[in-house]
């Protein structure tokens, strides 16, 4: 296969598993809240697609889904896995969400994870980031690893305001910045990558 067909495969392929992951990037995610007197019942599972690209792992395919048992349960268990082609490390998350009966929204959750995580969401948002590191050879994001559990309760007073108490326990590391493969900004090395 010719170089420059390769390279137009590669970013067909990577532009479509990325619009697979749009509309669902986070795992639990601000919605509105559905109407009550609506007809429409609540979906029972749910997938979705934490996808990315970034520095570290290169292209990470990943699948997920949220299963809800019955629509009065409150009850939901989530479940997502991807591999990282370029740092060869497979990420997953397992969370549950369970929400009292006796209680106006008053919800207890738990996460193990194993996965890689950013504090720079308020730089630029993963998809913005992705398609960076992708087309430019530039990630604005530094990343690390970290593996461990969380539990919380949240309180919701209302629609917009949220209370949530959580513990979080785990271990993390740096992670290596690896020059990645990019459709353009080949000429850059890892020494010129923004941090």
């Amino acid at each position: 296969m010719s170089d420059p067909l390769r390279v137009r495969l590669t970013c067909l392929v990577f532009l479509l598993s990325l619009t697979v992951a749009l509309p669902a990037t986070a795992q639990f995610n601000v919605e509105p809240k559905s109407d009550f007197y609506s007809l429409t019942e609540d979906k029972r599972l749910e997938f979705y697609s934490p996808m990315r690209y970034n520095r570290c792992e290169g292209w990470l395919p990943a699948a997920g889904l949220t299963l809800k048992p019955t629509n009065t349960s409150g009850f939901s268990l989530s479940l997502d896995g991807g591999y990282g082609i370029g740092n060869k490390k497979a990420r997953f998350n397992v969370a549950f969400e369970y929400q009292l009966p006796f209680w106006s929204i008053f919800k207890l959750g738990g996460k193990y994870f194993d996965d890689t995580f950013t504090n720079d969401d308020w730089l630029m948002g993963d998809i913005e980031n992705s398609f960076a590191a992708f087309l430019l050879r530039e990630d604005f994001h530094d990343y690390f690893h970290a593996q461990g559990f969380t539990f919380w309760s949240e309180k919701e007073f209302g629609e917009w305001l949220h209370f949530r108490i959580a513990y979080w326990s785990g271990d993390y590391e740096s992670m290596a910045k690896k020059p990645a493969w990019s459709v353009f900004g080949g000429h850059k090395n890892s020494a010129t990558i923004r941090r």
